[in-house]
């Protein structure tokens, strides 16, 4: 089966047989018959001398992944040299924008999903960069999400939009939670510890980096047991919320798996005085 890249790497269709389709009809297979067509475009299925598998502009033959690559590498150049030229095209792209703002919408959402990975790959890349550059750029940008979250508003909107993508999708969305909690199980876990608490009307929240920070003022050690639990730990509720603990992380010890199955949702006292450590 034949793969056909476009300009950025990604996947336009897939071909079984010499019948290629794309989105306007069959491609033609040689340059002769693109001109003769009247057709900007043509795809033979061989890779250009760098590699690229795509189509090919019939007016020189050129592969249009190497020209867009070199026009890329071009305007790169260009506005690092001339600042007044980035301005100024960054603002013929702002004015094309406002003049129709779904077509370019539906540029971008027919451009992310077909070049989904790339565009992850891009951002990731990017990001780095920026915070290689400015050390302060993650915490900025924490200040000003806090700044948002304060504002019930655009909670509740921010909600409302999370709602309506789920309805759309929602395999995706489980898809994705599961990805996300498989990558990052301490953040995880703070979220489901925090929703449980929420259902059970429980007053207050904490953070990962508050579990953190207690993990480190115990030294990695259980608070009864003293073992190290740098391997495993569980995060517990001194005051249980069953007997009107809070979810704040003054209320939050980190225990091994084997005290915090013996605690359950025993008062602290009590668990203390089973454990030898009050009379």
């Amino acid at each position: 089966m034949l793969e056909l890249t476009n300009a950025f790497g990604g996947e336009i269709y897939q071909a079984a047989n010499d019948n290629r389709e794309r989105k306007n009809g069959p491609w033609l297979p040689t340059q002769a018959a693109a001109k003769k067509a009247g057709s900007k475009h043509y795809f033979t299925g061989e890779p250009c001398q760098n590699g690229h598998i795509t189509t090919r502009y019939a007016s020189n033959a050129a592969c249009t992944k190497c020209a867009s690559d070199t026009r890329n590498e071009q305007n790169k150049l260009r506005a690092a040299l001339d600042p007044e030229w980035k301005a100024e095209r960054n603002a013929k792209q702002r004015e094309r924008y406002a003049a129709d703002p779904s077509k370019s919408r539906a540029h971008n959402k027919r451009w992310i999903a077909a070049n989904d990975n790339h565009r992850r790959e891009y951002t990731r890349e990017y990001m780095r960069m920026r915070r290689a550059e400015d050390p302060t750029l993650n915490e900025r940008a924490k200040e000003r999400m806090r700044e948002k979250r304060a504002d019930p508003a655009y909670v509740e909107a921010e909600r409302e939009k999370e709602r309506q993508r789920y309805a759309e999708n929602p395999e995706k969305h489980r898809e994705k939670s599961r990805r996300y909690a498989k990558e990052n199980p301490e953040v995880a876990a703070t979220h489901a510890r925090n929703r449980r608490a929420k259902i059970r009307e429980a007053e207050g929240f904490h953070t990962t980096e508050d579990v953190n920070e207690i993990l480190v003022r115990q030294r990695h050690r259980c608070a009864f047991c003293g073992t190290s639990i740098r391997k495993a730990y569980d995060v517990d509720h001194i005051v249980p919320i069953s007997k009107g603990g809070s979810n704040w992380p003054s209320n939050l010890q980190c225990l091994c798996p084997t005290c915090n199955r013996q605690k359950n949702n025993l008062d602290p006292f009590v668990f203390a005085r089973r454990k030898g450590k009050l009379l």
